[in-house]
C-alpha cells in the first residue's frame, strides 16, 4: 500500500476589488466581488475540503502542480485590487507556489505560499466593469507515493 505525502495549498476565496481606500470621509469601500474558490471549475488534484476557518467553512485544496483553478467574475464596477487568500503545507523542503492571472495576464507572479494560516496576497489593478476570468495556478506542489 502507497501512502500519499504532498505540498498542499488550500485556497478559501478570491476577491476582486478589495482595495480598502478611505474616502475624503474616512469611510472604508467595500468589496467589489467575491468568487470563493470551491465554486470555481476545478482541475485534476483538486478537492473540496472543510475548514472551519474558512469563508463558508469550505476550500478548494489543490495538491497537482501545474494546474488551475479557473471562474469568472462579473463587474458592476471597477475594480483597483484583487487577492486571494491561501495557506499551504511545507513537502520536501519547499512551500507550494501560486500565480493568478485577470482575462490571460499575469496579475500576481509565482508567489510562496509560505504561511500555514491564511494569508492574502494581493496585486494592484484595474478593472472595468463587466466579466472577467479568474484563473489560479499551482506550482511546486509534489504528490508522492
Amino acid at each position: 500500500m502507497r501512502v500519499k505525502s504532498y505540498a498542499t495549498v488550500i485556497i478559501a476565496s478570491l476577491i476582486a476589488g478589495v482595495l480598502q481606500a478611505a474616502s475624503a470621509n474616512g469611510e472604508i469601500s467595500p468589496p467589489t466581488a467575491t468568487v470563493q474558490a470551491e465554486h470555481m471549475k476545478l482541475p485534476a488534484g483538486t478537492s473540496i475540503i472543510k475548514d472551519v476557518t474558512a469563508s463558508g467553512g469550505q476550500a478548494a485544496r489543490m495538491t497537482q502542480s501545474s494546474t488551475s483553478l479557473t471562474g469568472q467574475v462579473s463587474l458592476l464596477k471597477g475594480a483597483t485590487s484583487l487577492s486571494f487568500i491561501a495557506k499551504g503545507r511545507k513537502y520536501g523542503g519547499a512551500w507550494p507556489r501560486m500565480s493568478m492571472s485577470v482575462d490571460g495576464r499575469t496579475v500576481i507572479p509565482l508567489t510562496t505560499v509560505s504561511y500555514s494560516g491564511w494569508h492574502t496576497y494581493s496585486a494592484s489593478i484595474s478593472l472595468s466593469p463587466g466579466t472577467h476570468t479568474l484563473s489560479i495556478t499551482s506550482s511546486n506542489i509534489s504528490a508522492r507515493g
